[in-house]
């Protein structure tokens, strides 16, 4: 999609915060932060550990017969450290602009002020239009924050697409960039951002190497959605019509997740969680879908 065509959408003035005149100066301020693959903020005030505890439990079936985009067995584990990676990810809550109804993502810390997640977390795609409101909650935990000044306002947004061209899921372009109103990043971290060829991560040196981190609407038992969730270990499998197909675990809620792996010691997104196709009469997880890392630097740069 031209994302200059987007910034001329009418719908752009209503966002809180934002304007059309606003729009050229974040197009700029964005690539530079996109273009840093190889580096991330790791100077933090939080502890440095790395995974959670192996101790972790996982379940085949948390607590119910909701559909769910889990592939056989349920390999998620509750993350409760406040720790980087963990701490640059965090809730993106929204509230529709159609009809007031509040809703919640997952979104990633990629530069002080950025966020990264799916653009159908800012774009409504049955309306095409953009949420009344959205904020940022880093590394929420039991529904908390570390402090209640590290909430942060969303002020302006780049997207992949604003879903004219079909709403039907997956789409290759379901990303957007979120502005926020604070460098949370400078606090919390932030994950730098690793185009690698799909192949390559689908190929034996990369299976079972993924980490999909999410706020699951199902999951944990407590305070569901409002405690990230992470499948250590699983894969990407393939791609189709330019969209990454992963067996990661995930569930509504989790859109917008990333997609980490380590290399050299330090962590990336590979990939980006948008989508689940699921068993209608099981409710069990067929595929799920990702957006490429490459597409976004493509799209963002031109």
């Amino acid at each position: 999609m031209n994302l200059k065509r987007f910034f001329q959408l009418a719908a752009l003035t209503a966002f809180v915060g934002m304007g059309t005149t606003q729009l050229p100066a974040m197009q700029a301020s964005l690539l530079p932060a996109l273009q840093l693959l190889d580096s991330s903020t790791a100077d933090l005030s939080l502890p440095a550990d790395s995974l959670p505890p192996e101790a972790l439990p996982t379940s085949d079936n948390p607590f119910g017969g909701d559909s769910r985009g889990v592939i056989g067995r349920d390999d998620r584990a509750t993350v409760r450290l406040r720790a980087y990676p963990w701490s640059a990810v965090g809730r993106v809550e929204g509230v529709k602009a159609h009809n007031g109804r509040s809703y919640h993502c997952t979104g990633t810390l990629i530069a002080p002020r950025l966020v990264l997640t799916n653009a159908h977390c800012v774009v409504d795609p049955g309306t095409n239009q953009l949420a009344e409101s959205i904020t940022f909650a880093p590394n929420m935990i039991d529904g908390l924050v570390a402090s209640p000044a590290d909430r942060a306002q969303v002020l302006e947004v780049v997207v992949g697409t604003d879903f004219t061209d079909r709403a039907v899921p997956p789409h290759p372009n379901d990303w957007a960039v979120m502005v926020l109103n604070k460098p949370l990043g400078d606090r919390f971290g932030t994950i730098a951002l690793k185009p690698i060829e799909t192949d390559l991560l689908a190929a034996e040196d990369f299976q079972d190497q993924m980490i999909m981190v999410g706020y699951s609407g199902d999951f944990p038992e407590e305070f569901p959605g409002r405690t990230p969730s992470a499948h250590l270990g699983c894969s990407i499998t393939e791609e189709q019509d330019d969209v990454i197909y992963h067996a990661c675990d995930t569930f509504g809620g989790s859109s917008g997740g990333p997609i980490l792996t380590q290399i050299d010691g330090e962590y990336y997104i590979v990939a980006l969680n948008s989508a689940a196709q699921t068993n209608a009469e099981t409710g069990e997880g067929i595929i799920n879908y990702g957006v490429k890392i490459s597409r976004i630097i493509e799209q963002a740069s031109e």
